[in-house]
């Protein structure tokens, strides 16, 4: 099901490039042959994940009393893909993170709970300074009730800030990994970039056909 969404939007993208492909130069046109659905555009998803997981996991987030406010996990959902226009890389990423947490309180408690970023995006034409981070429950299963309550809004407050600063920290780092994989490979011609594009959508077909299993055979 997930595989067969993310091929209809790539496919839906195609067109969409093909449809303004007679207003492009040669130089957009072979880097959208180059970047879009292939490989290339998988690994630009998969280094864009890894920017926004290492700054997430090395902010500096604490609690009240210093605690370190642990995430344990990182879920990102969406995709980073390279856009072009006019023989130049636009930049674009769509992602919705959630975050499971935990905090290990002096007094021996253990706080969990969990953090989320509904949309964290550059489409509208730049990352808002004051995007969204939820925190939709804090768990008093470790903790006395009283002590969850008076966590919440804390990390409503200012946790929610740090992990804000973390990831606007590393969108440069994310405009710079779309920069790199948009340069066009050197003597790329329109018709090798082609020929590219076809091979990458031929690797990613089954490797051969198995043919009509042998009890449908007629003999």
């Amino acid at each position: 099901q997930a595989t067969s969404v993310k091929l209809l939007q790539r496919v839906r993208r195609a067109a969409q490039a093909l449809h303004g492909c007679a207003a492009m130069d040669l130089a957009t046109m072979g880097m959208h042959l180059r970047m879009s659905g292939g490989s290339l555009e998988d690994r630009l998803d998969a280094a864009s994940r890894a920017i926004i997981r290492r700054a997430l996991t090395e902010a500096s987030l604490l609690a009240p009393e210093g605690e370190k406010v642990e995430l344990d996990e990182v879920d990102i959902k969406g995709e980073a893909i390279a856009h072009c226009r006019k023989g130049k890389v636009v930049p674009c990423f769509d992602y919705q993170i959630s975050m499971p947490m935990r905090i290990r309180l002096n007094t021996g408690e253990l706080v969990t709970g969990q953090i989320e970023v509904p949309e964290f995006t550059n489409s509208y034409g730049g990352v808002s300074d004051d995007f969204e981070v939820r925190v939709p429950f804090v768990r008093d299963w470790h903790c006395d009730p009283a002590t969850a309550k008076r966590m919440h809004p804390f990390l409503l407050k200012e946790t929610s800030t740090g992990i804000r600063n973390a990831l606007l920290s590393c969108v440069a780092d994310l405009e710079k990994a779309h920069e790199s994989a948009a340069v066009p490979p050197q003597g790329g011609t329109l018709s090798r970039l082609q020929e590219i594009a076809a091979l990458e959508s031929k690797l990613a077909q089954p490797p051969f056909n198995r043919g009509t299993p042998v009890e449908l055979r007629q003999m």
